[in-house]
């Protein structure tokens, strides 16, 4: 399985400005999670993914050190920009 660091994202920065940084928005949800954890991948990570991935595959993401076995379960794309917009992943 492919490794892909993320970051905590910080709820009050808005997603439009993340992707003017190089950053993609996303979430991470689980039976072993009480909330969905929001996090943030690198515009280039995200675009490997989708590229080389796509949906419903296995990989494992570092959050904040802590590695966990996912599957992508939803990349959504802004068709007339070809743009990711936020990436889904189920735990």
């Amino acid at each position: 399985m492919e490794l892909i660091k993320t970051e905590i994202r910080d709820g009050n920065v808005k997603a439009k400005k993340l992707r003017r940084e190089g950053w993609v928005p996303g979430c991470v949800s689980g039976p072993q999670y009480k909330e969905t954890l929001t996090i943030q991948i690198r515009k280039k990570d995200a675009e490997w993914l989708h590229r080389k991935k796509g949906e419903k595959s296995k990989v494992e993401i570092e959050v904040q050190g802590q590695m966990i076995s996912a599957v992508i379960e939803e990349i959504t794309k802004d068709t007339l920009k070809d743009e990711i917009l936020h990436i889904s992943f189920q735990a």
